[in-house]
């Protein structure tokens, strides 16, 4: 069995503390890091050496390359101050980039996807009151801090954030399904010199969009770009931003957050749309339902005359976000697992832009990439001209 103890004498005294008295530290499966994993990030379980009322721990080290890895741990030691249920953490070494975390096991929301419904449903409803809890009062508590003492976050979803998101989903998705930008153009009803044009430049940094591009004077355009109008008028509140089945665990009868370094303002719809609308998870329409009615009856009547509108609204950014995120993973970092969720993600999309009114250029664009779309969804060559529903 592969150890890691030598590494973790490495990382300060707090962690060669732990690999002293409990003696080797051990992966979870020989000779590889656990499953969980991303984002210049690696994982191991390790024995904690007392730190925790659990044997093991989890430790955790990134690689500096994001921002928003730095932030876990005050934003840690926040949230289980004000009672949002994260784990614990139990040594630092800022320095050195290194945690050390409480092991709440590996049982996460996904895990349960072929579990009988009453017990899944009792572990979104436990993540959806937490989540009402955070989006309730979280900022509030946030801001009553001094200055000095409050955590950072990221930048809140604002304009430029919501244009970027969408422009991944341009650039990753629909170029990539379309197979170019002339096929893209006749897919989006616009002019394909600037799809060419928006395919040649290169990849814009998070929360930026493509503001060198003036886009174009389309429906497809000026539907996108009243989107971001409703999501901008949508309360404010402190959000996860990837409130996903693997990023909630289900340890002892409760819901626990992990993967919150991207915290930051923004719609709290946005959650429940990234929850309910998960394409790993699979819900079926009559669960999506019912934990979207046990969510919108905690708000007051304002919000809950609002709530279907804007979860709608949300559901459709999110999913867009998601979709490029897939084709970003899947062909840019060759990681093609990421490419099988394509498909479930654009027939969510087709669902929920064909229940508004306020999304026929999206919901047509949507449903052409699904007929087009390989059920298997492989990485296809962008030079090949697209078939099936975009012609030749």
């Amino acid at each position: 069995m592969k150890t890691c103890s030598e590494s973790l004498r490495k990382l300060g005294p707090q962690f060669e503390d732990v690999a002293t008295r409990e003696g080797p530290a051990w992966w979870e499966s020989p000779g590889d890091p656990l499953p969980k994993g991303g984002s210049g990030r690696v994982f191991c379980r390790v024995k904690s050496g007392g730190l925790g009322s659990e044997p093991t721990a989890i430790c955790c080290r990134h690689d500096g390359s994001r921002e928003e890895n730095a932030l876990y741990a005050p934003l840690a030691v926040f949230l289980r101050e004000v009672g949002f249920p994260v784990p614990r953490v139990l040594a630092r070494e800022d320095a050195r980039r290194a945690l050390l975390l409480q092991d709440l096991g590996s049982r996460d929301l996904l895990s349960l996807a072929a579990s009988p419904w009453p017990e899944r449903r009792a572990a979104y409803f436990s993540a959806l009151d937490a989540l009402f809890f955070l989006h309730s009062g979280g900022l509030a508590r946030l801001q009553s801090l001094p200055p000095g003492e409050r955590p950072r976050l990221m930048p809140g979803f604002d304009e430029a954030l919501y244009h970027w998101e969408q422009d991944y989903f341009r650039r990753h998705c629909l170029l990539r399904l379309a197979r170019g930008p002339v096929h893209a153009a006749r897919l989006c009803e616009e002019p394909a010199a600037w799809w060419e044009e928006f395919a040649a430049l290169p990849p814009m940094p998070a929360g930026e969009g493509v503001s060198r591009l003036r886009r174009p004077e389309s429906a497809f355009s000026q539907e996108l770009a009243a989107l971001i109008a409703r999501l901008l008028g949508h309360p404010r509140a402190l959000v996860h931003r990837d409130c996903q089945s693997e990023n909630i665990l289900w340890h002892d009868g409760r819901a626990w957050f992990i993967d919150f370094q991207g915290m930051r303002e923004g719609s709290p719809w946005y959650d429940v749309a990234s929850l309910l609308q998960d394409p790993y998870a699979g819900l079926d329409g009559a669960q999506r339902r019912e934990l979207f009615d046990y969510y919108a009856a905690k708000l007051d009547a304002e919000g809950r005359a609002c709530a279907q509108r804007r979860y709608l609204d949300a559901s459709a950014q999110r999913l867009m976000q998601a979709l490029g995120a897939y084709g970003f993973l899947g062909v840019e970092k060759k990681r093609t697992a990421f490419l099988r969720h394509s498909r479930p993600a654009l027939q969510s999309l087709c669902r929920v832009t064909s229940e508004s009114p306020l999304f026929p250029n999206l919901n047509r664009a949507a449903t052409a990439l699904l007929c087009i779309s390989d059920p298997v969804s492989e990485a296809t060559d962008p030079s090949k001209p697209g078939e099936g529903c975009l012609g030749a």
